[in-house]
């Protein structure tokens, strides 16, 4: 039981020092990727629109707070706050920005890699991936609707019902595949934590019949011969005189005691 009870409790450590890795790797690659956008775009289009670049700028801006709270205990802590905002500063922020131009962007193209790139690099957690996108889409949704934007995609006059099921069963297909991967991920750690636990039994119970010296020796070598040699030995044979009729007359227990006083 409490082995069972610790395997939880050690694979969600475990999680987290996985997410925290890989967070890192995700964070860095993000902000130089959208530094070479900023950079691209300036260098083609000299007459920049601010607010574009200030929504590239905020991008990037929580790219780096976001990298930063990878070494503050509280971003340790809690790796799914990083997450959340490491997804969203790349689909929900540009949202802002075509709002002021009147659009309501549906980003298939930047939402579809984001997603992909979330369930390659982090694939645990799928509750996780699956909030990161319901809070996009009902972001996209308020804009459609509450608002005059009208709708545009990178595909001029595309069927919305055809673009929105793409997305639909992307995200589905990101999310299962994230299931199935934790899942085998649980059973791996497991097995090897009652692999671990049988092979601590197994010393324990060595160590109760040599010594451990002896012990160390046999787990090290291939053979299961383990001989000194020693040049000069003396032999002492005893013979307690009594012994067996005290034996009858104490416990087990005492006469192991006794012995081993002996």
């Amino acid at each position: 039981y409490p082995q069972a009870l610790t395997v939880p409790t050690e694979y969600s450590e475990w999680r987290n020092r996985f997410m925290l890795s890989r967070l890192r790797i995700v964070l860095i690659i993000g902000t130089f990727s959208v530094l070479t956008f900023i950079l691209l775009n300036l260098s083609r289009y000299p007459n920049f629109d601010t607010a574009w670049l200030s929504s590239n700028l905020s991008q990037e801006v929580i790219l780096l707070f976001s990298l930063g709270l990878l070494h503050t205990q509280a971003g340790r802590s809690y790796p799914a706050l990083i997450f959340l905002l490491l997804s969203w500063s790349i689909t929900i922020i540009p949202q802002f920005w075509f709002l002021q131009a009147g659009i309501a962007k549906f980003d298939f193209i930047t939402w579809t890699l984001v997603f992909l790139v979330q369930a390659t690099f982090i694939p645990v957690q799928w509750p996780l991936h699956l909030f990161s996108q319901l809070g996009l889409f009902i972001c996209f949704f308020l804009i459609r609707f509450l608002t005059p934007a009208q709708f545009e995609s990178q595909i001029a006059n595309a069927d919305i019902t055809l673009l929105y099921l793409y997305v639909f069963w992307f995200c589905i297909i990101c999310n299962i595949a994230v299931y199935l991967y934790e899942r085998l991920q649980y059973a791996e750690f497991k097995g090897k934590r009652e692999l671990q636990a049988e092979q601590q039994k197994s010393e324990r119970l060595l160590l109760n019949i040599l010594p451990s010296s002896i012990a160390e020796r046999l787990k090290q070598q291939d053979s299961t011969v383990v001989a000194d040699d020693f040049s000069k030995v003396t032999v002492l044979f005893a013979d307690i005189v009594g012994f067996t009729e005290m034996s009858a007359r104490m416990s087990s227990t005492e006469l192991v005691e006794l012995l081993n006083k002996v």
